[in-house]
């Protein structure tokens, strides 16, 4: 099911390593200005984060991994350094963003959509 907003942006995901391709031009809307260095409770869990955050949503049928580890017993996550990489290339810049933690919204209604929560790997002017 298709996302129901535009998704302005196109965006690749690749695998933990960065190289390998699974989905090319995924329409997607990129957001730069979430919270750096804040506690944030998302889905009732609390997540923390050192380093630069933007979120990017995507359209529900393209899958990825994300770098949280759950323990739901004990409400809190670890993370390591195997998401998903997703690049975004516009004019100006190459972006290069790992996926910390992903989000469905909206579960099975016609407005259903994943926001993937992301830390900046490199921003680059082209």
């Amino acid at each position: 099911m298709p996302a129901p907003f535009p998704l302005p942006s196109l965006c690749s995901i690749y695998g933990q390593n960065g190289t390998t391709l699974l989905h090319g031009n995924v329409p997607c809307r990129y957001v730069p200005t979430f919270q750096r260095g804040k506690s944030q409770v998302i889905t009732g869990v609390d997540l923390a984060w050192a380093g630069p955050v933007c979120t990017v949503d995507i359209d529900p049928a393209f899958y990825v991994n994300d770098a949280a580890i759950l323990y739901a017993a004990a409400v809190q996550s670890l993370y390591r350094d195997g998401g998903d990489v997703v690049k975004i290339q516009t004019s100006i810049l190459a972006i290069q963003l790992r996926v910390v933690w992903y989000e469905p919204r909206y579960l099975g209604t016609p407005r259903e959509y994943y926001r993937l929560y992301c830390e900046r790997l490199s921003q680059v002017a082209v």
